[in-house]
């Protein structure tokens, strides 16, 4: 999607970004009116199932059951964690409720299903549950826009954590989208013991990449494209949504066993590809917690594949040690934006070794022989 801008020439990309600015801007205004207001929401709402319109509780026990299907080599749990009266979030658990949460959250257009092979590394020593954050899969698909803010987000994590950790701290595991949720949250909230980021930069090295990198601009210009009602989700069919995840891995073997029919159905869930457009349509100008620290002192594991597309690198990979007291930055060649499901193994070893021990600042790049699965 980076491809979007790929065609304009660089004295462009700011005069588009104005006027993407400018759109969401009156956008937002309108949506204040009365009537008016409602009329815009109209076009950004996702579609509601026959079934879930007649019966949400029968319907959710319904989809509980299709979820079973997914094996991914340790028994899982399926269960709904309701964080307010009209959203309800699926979570899939495996291991011993009693042991310390490893919370994970996937980020676009993925579901919790991402992170099957992490939870079955990991089951034996920790609970872990993955999210189907709001939107997503079999997840609650709130019907305005604007439900799709980085506060409710933050919240939506909470209060999962508040329900199954036992009050215990956790270990937030976090990917692209889930990535930003979990920045927020760990500089909002006190429940996080380790945080582990892959392929996300951190949300004020992005703003100051947008400002001041044309590599940035150009390649989040797909941001804007987003910031439109229904054309989108004419694009992003769920088909694309399984190829596009798939046809970007770079190891060969991940690609040949990627689960494309897995994918494919999450996306297909009525009103699934409009939920998921509507966290980049809320990202302007939405709610934010404030933060409850400028620094993130808890042991923080950053890891980027190289072969992502979707960043300058050389913006957003620099000046990460003044937001983390306790940094380890792994720089993984070779790797896609798409981490959990390209180089499971090495996300895997590199996450037990910052999981067991504390360390100051350092950063590590990993050459390709070393990463193969």
């Amino acid at each position: 999607m980076a491809l979007i801008g790929g065609y304009l020439p660089d004295w462009a990309l700011v005069p588009v970004w104005l006027l993407i600015a400018l759109g969401v801007f009156v956008r937002d205004l309108l949506i204040k009116v009365p009537l008016l207001g409602d009329l815009i929401l109209k076009l950004y709402e996702p579609a509601l199932s026959a079934d879930e319109a007649r019966d949400p509780a029968a319907y959710r026990e319904a989809m509980l059951i299709v979820e079973q299907k997914h094996d991914i080599g340790v028994p899982v749990s399926h269960s709904y964690v309701q964080v307010r009266p009209d959203v309800f979030l699926h979570v899939a658990a495996a291991g011993d409720s009693s042991k310390p949460m490893m919370l994970f959250l996937h980020g676009f257009p993925e579901f919790w299903y991402s992170w099957r092979h992490l939870m079955k590394e990991f089951s034996s020593d920790y609970y872990c549950v993955a999210i189907d954050q709001r939107g997503y899969n079999i997840s609650s698909k709130p019907a305005k826009m604007t439900d799709y803010n980085m506060e409710a987000l933050v919240n939506d994590v909470e209060f999962v954590v508040k329900k199954m950790s036992n009050g215990k701290p956790i270990s937030l595991v976090a990917h692209d989208w889930g990535g930003n949720v979990a920045w927020h949250v760990a500089h909002c909230c006190d429940f996080v013991d380790r945080l582990v980021i892959c392929n996300m930069p951190h949300p004020t090295l992005m703003a100051r990449a947008l400002k001041s990198s044309p590599v940035q601009r150009r390649n989040s210009l797909y941001i804007g494209y987003f910031q439109l009602p229904m054309l989108p989700e004419a694009m992003l069919t769920p088909s694309r949504v399984a190829a596009l995840i798939r046809s970007d891995l770079r190891n060969d073997t991940s690609r040949e066993q990627f689960n494309v029919d897995a994918f494919h159905a999450a996306a297909t869930k009525t009103g699934a590809v409009t939920a998921m457009l509507n966290w980049y349509r809320a990202v302007f100008g939405g709610r934010v917690r404030k933060w409850q620290r400028k620094v993130i002192t808890c042991p923080v594991l950053f890891l980027y594949g190289m072969e992502d597309v979707a960043f300058d690198r050389d913006r957003v990979l620099v000046g990460l040690d003044k937001y983390c007291s306790d940094l380890k930055l792994i720089k993984i060649d070779g790797c896609s934006h798409w981490t959990a499901n390209d180089y499971p193994v090495s996300l895997a070893f590199h996450c037990k070794q910052k999981l067991s021990t504390t360390t100051t600042t350092t950063t590590t790049t990993l050459g390709q022989s070393y990463q193969r699965n």
